[in-house]
């Protein structure tokens, strides 16, 4: 059996995932704890998403931990029409003000990394040089904040799903995001939305008026992604690009690269657009994956990890001797 935080049909292609569960090939574990005692107990034979749990502990009873990079990026969406947020200084302030290596180090054993933009690993123009450009400095952020004359007792108002595919442990990394913002003087009001589905329709509809950040957790293994999510003829309810972020600069940049042949000419223009949106920061890179997104037992045999965030089984089986 397979385990894992409700989207366990990847690499299932036409398959219903409720008749894969009634059949016991499949259960949705939505606590990372249930999902860690199901793999240890034998109720599973694999599992997604234990980064944050004993993975060490894992390995010395022989499981077979995952570690690789895959075109994922956990990340906040700003809303671009709040009167707050469309002033640069602040989301490079809610930038400066969150420490992400505090963030991976603390919730997820070091299991994560903290990401350095937004084009994710495994993506072909990923480029292992670039720096995230906003380094932890609350006292920057502070400043930041003062410039801009963000009014006094200001709170961000963050909307997140309770759990969901791929989705680490939300609430959490909100809270964390809401605890930084106290630090620096400023507070966060977190709206959780329980069904990961109904979730996602709210979220592909974009941010609502008086919502300054959403959530979500995705990625490609091709550029064309950063296009989706940031491209203004993808703007919400279009596509999905639910911060309304608009630049005429990125867009022609995107839609250059969108065209030409050569792979190296094509990434220089990726990385030329994602150098110009980083700047902008209409969106906030928090996390990617490193250690754990699959975990399973010896006995499963012909299970292969591509750099991708889905899987095939098809030819995956389990031997009933070990």
């Amino acid at each position: 059996m397979l385990s894992g935080d409700v989207d366990l049909a990847y690499g299932l292609e036409g398959s219903d995932l409720d008749e894969l569960e009634r059949r016991g090939f499949v259960k949705p574990y939505p606590s990372l704890e249930d999902r860690y005692n199901a793999l240890l107990s034998g109720d599973v034979d694999l599992a997604y998403g234990l980064e944050g749990s004993d993975l060490d502990e894992l390995e010395r009873r022989g499981f077979v931990v995952i570690e690789s990079q895959v075109p994922y990026v956990w990340y906040f969406i700003f809303n671009m029409n709040d009167p707050v947020l469309r002033d640069v200084r602040v989301r490079h302030a809610i930038a400066h003000a969150v420490d992400r290596e505090g963030l991976s180090n603390s919730i997820f054993r070091g299991h994560t990394t903290v990401a350095s933009g937004m084009l994710p690993p495994a993506s072909p123009s990923f480029d292992e040089g670039y720096k995230f450009p906003y380094e932890f400095n609350p006292e920057r952020a502070r400043q930041l904040l003062k410039e801009a004359d963000v009014p006094p007792g200001w709170r961000l108002r963050i909307m997140t799903a309770s759990a969901g595919s791929g989705q680490l442990v939300p609430t959490r990394i909100c809270e964390y995001l809401a605890r930084n913002l106290e630090a620096i003087g400023f507070g966060a009001e977190i709206v959780r939305t329980e069904d990961w589905v109904s979730y996602c329709n709210e979220w592909r509809s974009g941010l609502p008026a008086g919502a300054g950040l959403s959530q979500m957790s995705w990625g490609m293994s091709c550029d064309v992604w950063l296009e989706q999510v940031l491209h203004s003829r993808n703007i919400s309810p279009f596509g999905f690009n639910a911060g309304y972020y608009s630049s005429p600069a990125a867009d022609r940049l995107l839609d250059k690269a969108r065209q030409v042949q050569s792979d190296d000419q094509r990434s220089k223009l990726y990385r030329e657009a994602h150098a110009l949106i980083m700047d902008d920061l209409p969106a906030l890179p928090m996390l990617t994956l490193q250690r754990g997104s699959v975990c399973y037992h010896p006995r499963v045999k012909g299970f292969r990890n591509p750099r991708q965030n889905w899987h095939s089984f098809k030819n995956v089986w389990t031997d009933s001797d070990i």
